[in-house]
């Protein structure tokens, strides 16, 4: 396979009980265009979707993907090899990613939690679709990656970037 062949994979990793992930992850390969394929997973048990996921992605034009999201270790053990791993958490702190992570690029998206406890069916969907504006913004950005010519540690500069120029 060459280089402009390759396609990308990517790990989306939250907190928050499968709500920034899934999103990520969803929204990564509405837009794909053959370049990248996207996965999502949690810190700590693994999780069903939030209900309202399904409905604030098809207005964002993207497909909630189907089932629970898995343990962080989990998905990193399964065998897979990724390219980029973004953690989704207000603070990276407290996150170790085992072997398998070593070789790919990790970057830290610092997304706030979305408060989906209390309040109203309206307010929990403006609050998720605040979080989809704001993994968008840096979904585009990734989407900036040359297809080609780029090593790792210049992926890793990217990668990096994309949270401070997203603001």
């Amino acid at each position: 396979m060459t280089a402009s062949e390759h396609i990308y994979s990517v790990l989306f990793i939250s907190d928050d009980g499968a709500v920034r992930a899934p999103i990520a992850a969803a929204l990564l390969n509405a837009v794909a265009k053959g370049r990248w394929r996207a996965s999502h997973a949690v810190i700590g048990e693994a999780a069903p979707l939030h209900p309202l996921l399904r409905d604030a992605l098809a207005t964002a034009g993207a497909q909630a993907p189907d089932g629970t999201a898995p343990n962080w270790a989990e998905a990193l053990a399964n065998g897979q090899g990724f390219d980029f791993i973004f953690i989704l958490a207000e603070a990276k702190e407290g996150v170790s990613l085992p072997g398998p992570a070593d070789t790919a690029v990790l970057a830290h998206w610092p997304i706030p939690r979305p408060n989906l406890a209390g309040g109203t069916q309206a307010e929990h969907s403006a609050r998720l679709a605040e979080i989809i504006r704001m993994i968008r913004r840096r979904i585009d950005l990734l989407m900036e990656l040359p297809a080609t010519g780029l090593d790792r540690l210049a992926r890793q500069r990217h990668a990096e970037s994309i949270h401070q120029r997203a603001d």
